[in-house]
């Protein structure tokens, strides 16, 4: 399978002095605030891959190759980055819907359909749940990851 991620060259240089690379998650400027969502990701990767060893992830694009002059992808002034081509086997990746997975981290309910979504956006409002601070209260959290 081919895949492409986005890297600070500093990645490109420790890959190229280690020979391969685990995700140090301390280095990861998100992690503090989306502890949580990394944690709940790594739940869902031991339920869905055989192969799993626990790990952190690298995050990555299967189609289409990604573009380094879109905004999203642009880096200070100055910081150098890398698009790396990767090519894994299959049962070594959890492909998602990068889309729908992001919306349950950020407090996105996924209903099943719209008396579903209406029921959760009332109650949430109701219980001053409005927007994204972090890993939502009980029973909220566990409701919200059930839904993906």
């Amino acid at each position: 399978m081919r895949l492409w991620t986005i890297q600070d060259y500093t990645v490109w240089e420790a890959l190229c002095s280690k020979g391969e690379l685990l995700v140090d998650i301390e280095l990861s400027e998100d992690y503090p605030n989306w502890s949580y969502a990394y944690d709940w990701l790594r739940k869902q990767m031991a339920q869905r891959m055989k192969e799993y060893d626990g790990n952190y992830p690298w995050w990555a694009w299967v189609s289409p190759k990604p573009d380094l002059r879109r905004f999203r992808h642009s880096y200070p002034v100055g910081m150098r980055s890398v698009r790396l081509e990767l090519e894994i086997e299959a049962e070594y990746v959890l492909s998602s819907c990068f889309s729908v997975w992001e919306m349950v981290l950020g407090y996105g309910y996924i209903a099943k359909d719209k008396e579903d979504a209406d029921g959760w956006d009332t109650q949430a409002v109701a219980q001053g749940i409005d927007g994204i601070t972090g890993i939502l209260p009980q029973p909220w959290q566990p409701l919200l990851e059930a839904s993906c």
